[in-house]
């Protein structure tokens, strides 16, 4: 059972990140074109591609629409792709996060599948960000879109601030959820989201023998690593856009 429900909210997060990149693909070039077939359909060619496909199927879409031919040969083009995919995201991954405190109590295998869905989301969001920044630095996006170096850090902080949501949406499903009023839920976990996310509240639990303390950590430490990521290379791309 679990295993379906895995593979079923794996199915849903694919299909809505492949939808919210082909909305920001027509909205950000008015182009109309089979890029549903060419990128959204299209299977993994080599091991690399395999990997981003199962690991992140945000990257992976996104990647794939940025190597359409109208984006690789216009940077007005491409440079709108990339805006309106971060926007775009941040503004759902937030829709989400305030629908989670007024689902009403489902039975146990709905429970699951939302907690599944919302791993699923985190770890194809966050790799999403790191290998997105990470290649901006060192391929240099610059050459390919017509971003600039302060607009690159308003995309920053749009995917901070996003990490700050979607993480804490993850802390609210995992094990030891208080029993607060919804309003109060949604500031208690924001609030230590940005605890985590600012380094001023990390606390490891490795030695601990309930993996439910485990799987909080493995989130905290990925949250760690994404907003690291996300702040040194989007200020290292800023420095050096600057010499």
């Amino acid at each position: 059972m679990s295993s379906l429900l895995f593979i079923s909210a794996y199915i849903l997060n694919w299909i809505l990140s492949s939808t919210l990149h082909f909305i920001a693909y027509y909205r950000g070039t008015d182009s109309e074109s089979d890029i549903i077939v060419t990128s959204f359909l299209k299977l993994p060619k080599n091991k690399k591609e395999i990997i981003y496909y199962l690991l992140s199927p945000d990257y992976y879409s996104a990647s794939s629409i940025k190597n359409n031919n109208l984006l690789k040969t216009n940077k007005h083009y491409y440079g709108n792709f990339i805006r309106k995919s971060n926007f775009y995201n941040f503004i759902f991954s937030g829709l989400l996060f305030f629908a989670l405190f007024w689902l009403p109590e489902y039975f146990q295998p709905v429970l699951d599948f939302i907690k599944f869905f919302w791993g699923i989301r985190v770890v194809s969001r966050s790799f999403e960000i790191i290998i997105a920044f990470v290649r901006d630095v060192i391929d240099d996006d610059k050459k390919t879109s017509d971003i600039k170096s302060n607009e690159r850090i308003k995309l920053a902080i749009f995917s901070y601030f996003e990490i700050i949501i979607i993480y804490a949406g993850i802390y609210f499903l995992l094990p030891g959820c208080t029993e607060f009023s919804n309003l109060v839920n949604i500031f208690f976990y924001i609030y230590k989201s940005i605890g985590i996310s600012t380094l001023t509240n990390v606390d490891y639990s490795w030695y601990s023998k309930f993996k439910e303390v485990f799987l909080t950590d493995f989130f905290k430490i990925l949250q760690l690593f994404t907003s690291i990521s996300l702040l040194y290379f989007a200020l290292a791309k800023y420095i050096s856009s600057k010499k």
